[in-house]
């Protein structure tokens, strides 16, 4: 488990760099990409009954969030790390629709091991906690040569309870802020919007680390 706290607190400070070098690019990812949930909040509370077409459109809202988060902040993280310019745009072309499918691949076996039993769900998203990873830095995955489910399985292995207290962890911090909504205070609002945003930013950074740590290639 040594491992597990040197990458927390290499991570750290990895993060603190990382924003302040991109904190206006990333406040402004965060505004544009949860403004829609803004929307769909409103509409909830004035409604007396619940809207289930409103909440199934937040859910597909926040898996869209998830993946412009996954395909923005760990590849620049990487290019910083490099040396390199970073053009979103080109990346988003090469890795786009490879990253989409991957992870709605990974999101679709989780749900379905969700509806079989709890245990299954968490068992698939540790396994394949990497797929989208692979998805978007392995070169052999590129070439074809890669499964990334069975790739992420291997990465995995004799690592599960570590790697299910760090998801717990990455789910908690990124969460636990939506209770500040719910007060209809703005500045709480914008408060949330914050913590989540620095939450994300560091749970993608830690994982990548842990992608390369755990033999990821790049």
């Amino acid at each position: 488990m040594k491992w597990v706290q040197d990458l927390f607190k290499e991570s750290a400070r990895d993060f603190f760099i990382f924003v302040r070098q991109h904190f206006l690019l990333l406040a402004l990812v965060q505004v544009l990409m949860e403004f829609p949930n803004l929307v769909l909040d409103i509409l909830s509370g004035q409604s007396t009954e619940p809207r289930w077409e409103i909440a199934v459109i937040h859910m597909f809202w926040t898996v869209i969030i998830e993946l412009v988060f996954l395909s923005l902040i760990a590849p620049l993280f990487k290019a910083d790390k490099e040396g390199q310019v970073f053009h979103y745009r080109q990346h988003l072309r090469r890795y786009g629709r490879d990253l989409t499918a991957e992870y709605v691949r990974y999101m679709g076996i989780t749900f379905i091991g969700f509806l079989l039993l709890i245990l299954p769900a968490i068992y698939f998203s540790v396994i394949f906690i990497f797929v989208p990873y692979i998805a978007l830095f392995d070169p052999n995955y590129e070439k074809g040569e890669v499964n990334a489910l069975e790739r992420s399985r291997e990465m995995t292995r004799g690592r599960l309870f570590p790697l299910f207290l760090c998801i717990c962890f990455s789910a908690f911090i990124t969460q636990i802020w939506d209770f500040l909504k719910i007060y209809g205070n703005p500045a709480l609002y914008a408060l949330a919007l914050l913590l989540t945003l620095m939450a994300r930013v560091y749970t993608q950074i830690f994982w990548f680390k842990a992608y390369n740590l755990l033999g990821g290639k790049t």
